[in-house]
């Protein structure tokens, strides 16, 4: 059952567009949308190595925009 139920939860086509949305938001110097986009493609599809390192690459981002004056 638990098996079942990891397996619904993926949804590669799904975290595609997430993932696409986020990469629009990225380049707008959005980095909040963009992270939040790119957790939500996350949680759609865990093991997909493009979207670990987008998440990544976001919140880097998002931290060094907070930094700034």
């Amino acid at each position: 059952q638990i098996e079942t139920q990891k397996s619904q939860k993926t949804d590669p086509e799904a975290a595609q567009q997430h993932y696409e949305t986020g990469l629009v938001a990225y380049a707008s110097h959005d980095y909040e949308g963009a992270v939040r986009e790119w957790h939500i493609a996350l949680r759609l599809d865990p093991d997909n190595p493009k979207i670990v390192t987008a998440v990544k690459k976001g919140q880097r981002e998002l931290a060094l925009s907070k930094e700034l004056p």
